[in-house]
């Protein structure tokens, strides 16, 4: 089966291929040992043992999936024209653009978090104090810190605090959206969405399944600007 649609021009040949055979390997066996006061409560309030494998079994691949989406996210973003990631093993920030980059065209560093909500307010913070830290060496002294959220509630790309009063707002500590780090990277205001099509095509043909319009929706909610169907248009 070919899959030259996952060879798109933003990224190396074979990146997104090899990037989505990683996130969809099969996992681990879960070695961690079970809680018995869990799986007593569990199991006794929800049809016994068997049921309660099932849904251990869908908490350990769920708690799988979040960190691989974590890595996954990492890498995409750092193989975007001019961003390099910092691996699994990193530094101290994700993905670094050595280049002009953003609305105040500078050298950028960045967090790549899930979603708009992924952090408490601690780590938030962290990330925050982490990005101060930063500036302070003379070789970051002129980057700008970004907080790159693959998922926003609202598209965002502004100076960016924790939800603390004692912080004021700093031009160069910025919260921005995937789908933009997509847009300016590329220079394309559609890629991110070409890049959700193949994602989404890939799946389909992985697990050999049908299109599911909900699914879709799904997406929709999540990047009201992604356009999963263009020769609709």
């Amino acid at each position: 089966m070919a899959f030259e649609y996952l060879d798109l021009p933003f990224f190396p040949k074979g990146f997104l291929k090899s990037e989505m055979d990683r996130l969809l390997a099969p996992p681990l066996k879960n070695r961690e040992i079970k809680d018995p006061f869990s799986a007593l409560i569990e199991g006794y309030s929800s049809g016994g043992y068997d049921s309660w494998v099932e849904r251990e079994t869908a908490r350990a691949l769920n708690k799988s999936l979040t960190n691989r989406l974590g890595a996954f996210h990492q890498e995409v973003i750092g193989a975007l024209p001019g961003w390099k990631s910092t691996g699994p093993h990193g530094d101290a920030y994700d993905v670094i653009h050595e280049g002009p980059f953003g609305p105040r065209n500078r050298p950028a560093v960045a967090e790549v978090k899930a979603k708009y909500n992924t952090m408490n307010s601690n780590g938030a913070e962290r990330v925050y104090n982490n990005f101060l830290s930063l500036r302070k060496h003379s070789k970051f002294k002129e980057y700008d810190c970004y907080l790159i959220q693959m998922i926003q509630k609202h598209p965002v790309n502004e100076p960016w605090v924790p939800n603390q009063k004692s912080y004021g707002k700093l031009d160069h500590i910025r919260v921005i959206g995937a789908p933009e780090v997509f847009a300016i990277s590329i220079g394309d205001p559609n890629a991110f969405s070409e890049f959700m099509r193949a994602f989404e095509q890939y799946l389909i043909e992985f697990y050999n399944c049908e299109p599911d319009k909900k699914l879709g929706d799904v997406i929709s909610q999540a990047f009201p600007t992604v356009n999963l169907n263009p020769e609709a248009n």
